[in-house]
């Protein structure tokens, strides 16, 4: 007798609330939808329209989430991170959403949620700037995307690892609106997928996250250039024409600002299409307001560590550094060359 292969494919990312499941029960029944669990986990007795299957799992949680997507026979996967504290809410909306075309759907949590992991969040958004919640536990993916691609099961995030190693080309997005969660990535976990995710968009170049690398690198390789025109003209026209060093700054800062427009303008961002500011003069006014923007963002964050936190000046000013780099990248790429 042939087995029936079920609709959905369900994956805890954690132990689910008896609300969680009982919401589960009612969306399949509704919905006439048939359901497995993939779990190593015990389960309580399940509404017959849902069967559980063990499967074999590494130890890890996040090991265990990407094993079980792998070993999913249903056409449409749902992993369900309980802690977001609103995935009940967001499950049958990601079920509906599942009748789309959509390669990725992912359930977003609320603002203040995503900005409690602000520096995760933050790479995560580098890495992935159009999507909108990148370290989101619950989304839903197609099987027929990860069939084959190198996910690895030892990710820390495992949305990441599909978003990093998949061949995607259309992302959805559900509300995830509720109770505050309680879930805990740390910058280091996020930061060493980081690591491996463009490890294998070099190798591979055949994936989104290979064209975002492209751009970040050339973002960075740009800033480095507006740096040695910065000390340049400082040193030039303090040391050969004798002009107070105050006012040479505000030229060299000036001029680097231009340098770093052109590049980025006629390299980094060259070929956007529909952009909202046609004008160049106008993509340079956005540009300079969003430079001042992440100046005022380092010093910020060099004091505030600095005076507050206690941390060593030097370490508050990279944080800075960094946090305004990001601020710099993310802006004038959803903002000055959208």
């Amino acid at each position: 007798m042939p087995v029936t292969r079920p609709d959905i494919a369900i994956i805890l990312q954690s132990p689910g609330s008896p609300e969680l499941l009982e919401t589960v029960g009612n969306v399949c029944r509704t919905l006439g939808k048939s359901a497995e669990f993939l779990t190593n986990d015990p389960m309580p007795p399940m509404p017959p329209c849902i069967t559980v299957r063990e499967v074999q799992m590494p130890d890890d949680r996040p090991g265990s989430v990407v094993s079980a997507m792998q070993q999913a026979a249903a056409e449409n996967i749902l992993v369900i991170d309980p802690r977001d504290g609103c995935a009940d809410a967001a499950f049958p909306a990601l079920v509906q959403a599942l009748q789309g075309g959509s390669d990725v759907i992912i359930a977003m949590r609320d603002p203040e949620e995503r900005t409690r992991l602000l520096l995760p969040w933050l790479l995560g958004k580098i890495l992935f700037p159009d999507i909108p919640d990148p370290l989101s536990g619950t989304f839903a993916v197609k099987k027929d995307l990860i069939a084959g691609a190198p996910l690895d099961s030892g990710a820390g995030v495992p949305l990441l690892e599909v978003l990093g190693r998949c061949r995607w080309h259309t992302i959805g997005s559900v509300p995830c609106t509720g109770r505050s969660g309680n879930t805990c990535i740390s910058f280091t976990l996020v930061l060493l997928q980081a690591v491996h995710l463009l490890r294998h968009a070099v190798q591979a170049r055949d994936n989104p996250l290979w064209e975002e690398e492209r751009r970040v690198a050339k973002f960075l390789s740009v800033g480095i250039s507006g740096i040695v025109v910065n000390m340049g003209v400082l040193y030039g026209l303090t040391e050969f024409f004798g002009i107070f060093y105050g006012v040479s700054s505000v030229i060299a800062i000036e001029l680097s600002i231009v340098n770093n427009f052109l590049l980025n303008d006629f390299w980094t961002f060259h070929g956007r299409r529909c952009l909202r500011f046609t004008d160049r003069r106008h993509r340079f006014f956005s540009f300079q307001l969003v430079t001042m923007g992440g100046m005022v963002v380092n010093l910020a964050i060099l004091l505030i560590l600095t005076e507050w936190a206690g941390t060593y000046y030097l370490t508050a000013n990279l944080v800075g550094i960094l946090l305004a780099f990001a601020w710099n990248y993310l802006v004038n790429r959803n903002i000055t060359w959208r």
